[in-house]
């Protein structure tokens, strides 16, 4: 049935972007009396920060309720909705876990939607865009929700359903949330296309969504990211004076907050493919409008704030085509922050414990943490994030500071892209010389 679902993968793709783009070309925005010009935004003002506070305590608060029902019955639920320990390459945890966080993450950011609505100021401007995002983000959380649970949402679906989502977004909204400009002079003489614009914005969002997925992979490491970049997407919104995207922001980051409190460091439950994609998506939808509400921000600035996901992703699909010879879509335990948790690994992590776990691989063999403590894979598992959100900060300050030029944010990104091969080459090295010298 899988095969036969994976074959029908390609075609409807390509019938659900003919139908988008027929929509998109032949029908106005549904939100029709909208004014999305800079001069008619939401102002950011001091009446508004009582009204942030509580919006993102609301968020931060249910997501972390929500998540504590999730962890507290999860021998209820575990047989559906639990992340197997064994027989996967990518795993790198001892004991079966919740990976329906976001669920947590949806409704938290609902509520903070909601309560938004409430406000005056918010009621009162017509280009408050939030309850839009949450139904267009729709078809791509619940795909890859539907892949928490029953395991067989593939990555082709779930990058259909995310360029489903964004051009519901675009037609619920304004056509705002298409990309016509990139600053770079042949790209945007083919982006003054409208049908190529709408195809690069559409795979753009899709691309950048599984990015932030493919991340996911240890304690707290999507979810420091995401609150850090978020920040500086807060941080701009201020400075170029756009409430919207503050209050969206804020919530956004409260969600996840709420989450990290059990993600990181116990990691007694994970986001999910479910999550990932959602807040993958409204973060990409939020640069979007971000970029159009002001033009005299760098349409380099989400790049440089997120190039760690993005490059990752690129050069995943690089190692894999051209070095390791196998399908882009097939797992693997390469990527960089899986480097840098075997770096942290000795030959002491190894020895048994009295809370050894001894496991076996779905194939018989045994498994590459056999007799290897909980606690110290716990351990090393937590310190894997930090290093991450280090480079990310720096990176997003960086961005934030040039937000208004693009020449330094494409020095920016030129950098940072360098820094991730150079120290990718560093471990893998390092790793390969420790297991001479073990041997």
């Amino acid at each position: 049935m899988n095969k036969h679902y994976n074959k029908l993968s390609k075609p409807l793709l390509i019938a659900t972007l003919v139908v988008v783009i027929s929509l998109f070309l032949f029908c106005d925005p549904l939100i029709k009396d909208t004014n999305s010009h800079p001069d008619n935004l939401m102002s950011v003002n001091a009446s508004m920060i009582g009204n942030i506070i509580l919006v993102f305590m609301l968020a931060a608060i249910v997501s972390f309720l929500i998540c504590d029902f999730i962890v507290r019955y999860a021998h209820l639920h575990q047989h559906l909705t639990a992340d197997p320990f064994t027989g996967k390459v990518q795993a790198f945890h001892l004991e079966p876990t919740p990976r329906i966080a976001g669920v947590a993450i949806f409704i938290a950011a609902l509520s903070g939607c909601v309560l938004s609505g409430l406000f005056e100021e918010t009621r009162l401007y017509k280009n408050f865009y939030f309850m839009p995002l949450i139904m267009a983000s729709i078809p791509v959380f619940f795909g890859g929700l539907a892949e928490d649970i029953f395991k067989n949402v593939g990555v082709a679906q779930r990058l259909l359903l995310t360029m489903v989502s964004a051009a519901i977004a675009a037609c619920l909204i304004d056509k705002g949330l298409i990309l016509y400009h990139v600053d770079v002079v042949w790209m945007d003489k083919l982006l003054s296309i409208e049908v190529i614009s709408l195809l690069f914005t559409l795979f753009a969002v899709g691309g950048f969504t599984n990015a932030i997925n493919l991340i996911d992979g240890y304690n707290g490491l999507v979810g420091g990211v995401m609150v850090v970049a978020l920040a500086a997407i807060t941080i701009a919104a201020f400075l170029v004076n756009d409430a919207m995207i503050v209050f969206i922001s804020i919530i956004m980051i409260g969600a996840i907050l709420g989450f990290l409190v059990w993600n990181w460091p116990r990691g007694k439950i994970f986001l999910g493919d479910g999550g990932s994609y959602f807040i993958g998506f409204i973060s990409a939808e939020l640069c979007l409008l971000l970029l159009h509400h002001n033009p005299t921000v760098s349409p380099w600035f989400p790049l440089a704030i997120f190039i760690y996901p993005v490059f990752e992703t690129l050069f995943t699909m690089f190692r894999r085509t051209f070095i390791h010879k196998t399908a882009n879509t097939a797992p693997d335990a390469s990527h960089l922050h899986q480097i840098i948790f075997k770096s942290l690994l000795n030959r002491n992590q190894f020895k048994p414990c009295v809370h050894q776990a001894i496991q076996i691989n779905h194939d018989g063999t045994a498994c590459q943490f056999m007799n290897t403590c909980p606690k110290k894979m716990r351990i090393r598992n937590n310190r894997v994030a930090p290093y991450i959100w280090g480079a990310t900060i720096i990176n997003a300050g960086l961005a934030v500071i040039f937000m208004h030029s693009t020449i330094m944010l494409m020095a920016l990104c030129l950098a940072s892209c360098s820094i991730y091969v150079l120290s990718y080459s560093l471990l893998t090295t390092k790793q390969m010389l420790t297991k001479v010298i073990i041997n």
